[in-house]
């Protein structure tokens, strides 16, 4: 952070970060701190993990500083429960849609565009990770990424995803709900390459697979 902030570079991802971060030391200034629900600023939880291995230049030193040194594996796992309401019904009315509409699909259009921007950042930044390990320290071994998002757009039948897809954001949910989006669920993190990859080189298995699979694989 001490670097970032020399250098003073208000176009780096590392120097807003450092910024931030510097504000809340300073508690003269800001004694209190109010909080409001993440999806604001992060529907995902990821941002806060990508600034600050944005702000170092090898996760490997990251890992290092926190007494990690010998993680060889580094897994996120984002479960994306983003909303998207069909809106197909507005272009067969004439009459322009009302204000509150209007207001919901803009606000959900922000935060599913944020939420994607952030886990296509997070693909984007382990290649260069990796890249990056490889041409500073090529003696080391490199570090193992997996990137697996769990959404409801990978469910291959059109209705079904559209049917999670509308569910209401809510704690309150009717259990036949529950059950169905934890069955869901399952199915598409059991689905998902970069998942099975994980399993497998743990040397693990995912349920209902055949026996053969992980042991073919390590």
């Amino acid at each position: 952070m001490t670097k970032a902030l020399a250098a003073a570079d208000f176009r780096s991802r590392a120097y807003r970060f450092a910024r931030q971060a510097q504000e809340y030391r300073n508690w003269n200034d800001k004694p209190f701190i109010h909080l409001v629900d993440g999806v604001i600023s992060d529907n995902l939880g990821v941002r806060g993990y990508l600034d600050l291995f944005m702000a170092h230049d090898d996760v490997a030193m990251v890992l290092k500083s926190r007494g990690l040194e010998h993680v060889r594996r580094v897994a996120f796992i984002i479960v994306n429960a983003e909303t998207k309401h069909s809106t197909k019904h507005f272009s067969l009315l004439e009459e322009d849609p009302g204000f509150t509409d209007v207001t919901d699909v803009a606000l959900t259009a922000m935060i599913n565009n944020y939420t994607f921007e952030s886990t296509a950042l997070l693909r984007q930044l382990v290649k260069e990770w990796s890249a990056h390990r490889q041409v500073t320290q090529p003696g080391n071994e490199p570090l193992d990424y997996y990137v697996t998002e769990v959404t409801f757009k990978g469910l291959p039948d059109a209705n079904e995803r559209q049917g999670f897809l509308d569910l209401p954001t809510s704690f309150d949910l009717p259990e036949a709900d529950v059950n169905r989006l934890r069955e869901a669920g399952k199915r598409i993190l059991y689905s998902r390459p970069e998942f099975q990859k994980l399993v497998r080189d743990l040397g693990g298995k995912i349920p209902g697979t055949p026996e053969t699979s992980a042991a073919s694989s390590r």
